[in-house]
């Protein structure tokens, strides 16, 4: 598990198999000043499209999560959901790769085909390219089912399928099909 360095000074205290305390990333707080899917199942503000950046690393939680990429599976090994605000956030990672999911926390189906839809998707290759679906024009195709909001300690359940265009000037474009996510829901400070 991967976890992101304290230093021996700080002044965190987060109980294992969760976000740290709610006064993480304040004052000297070493264990959560910022963070990327590179350090691990990492969570910003539900405002936030820079997805997988933010202030508090995750615990892994239970639960599965899988897409279709290309013609690969992509099976996590590392998962966690939150809800923050409107929006849940769920994070998965495999080695070499992560994604994360940022959709309004609202039961049923939405699309990208949607001028109002405000889903995110972001998928990061270690070292490779980033690919994103926000809201922005033109879009990209996404459908999304939401089938469960948990409470913590539950499950955040759903389904998608989404094309995601690569962070270039040139950009090339990927298929995630098949999506399936049960992940149990962590604290969110």
């Amino acid at each position: 598990m991967e976890t992101m360095d304290a230093s021996p000074d700080n002044n965190c205290s987060g109980g294992g198999g969760g976000l740290p305390a709610p006064t993480c990333g304040e004052g000297s707080c070493g264990c959560c000043v910022s963070c990327s899917l590179k350090n691990g199942l990492c969570f910003g503000t539900a405002a936030d499209f820079a997805l997988g950046i933010g202030q508090c690393v995750a615990a892994p939680a239970a639960g599965t999560f899988q897409v279709t990429i290309g013609a690969s599976t992509f099976v996590a090994d590392r998962v966690a959901a939150i809800v923050n605000g409107a929006y849940l956030q769920v994070s998965a990672r495999m080695t070499g790769q992560s994604l994360v999911l940022s959709l309004p926390a609202t039961l049923g189906d939405g699309s990208c085909t949607s001028g109002a839809y405000v889903g995110s998707f972001a998928y990061y290759g270690d070292g490779a390219s980033e690919f994103h679906n926000r809201p922005t024009s033109p879009r990209p195709g996404c459908t999304v089912n939401v089938g469960k909001i948990g409470n913590v300690g539950e499950r955040i359940e759903g389904s998608f399928s989404v094309t995601v265009l690569e962070s270039s000037t040139t950009p090339t474009t990927l298929d995630l099909t098949n999506g399936t996510f049960s992940v149990e829901r962590v604290p969110f400070p």
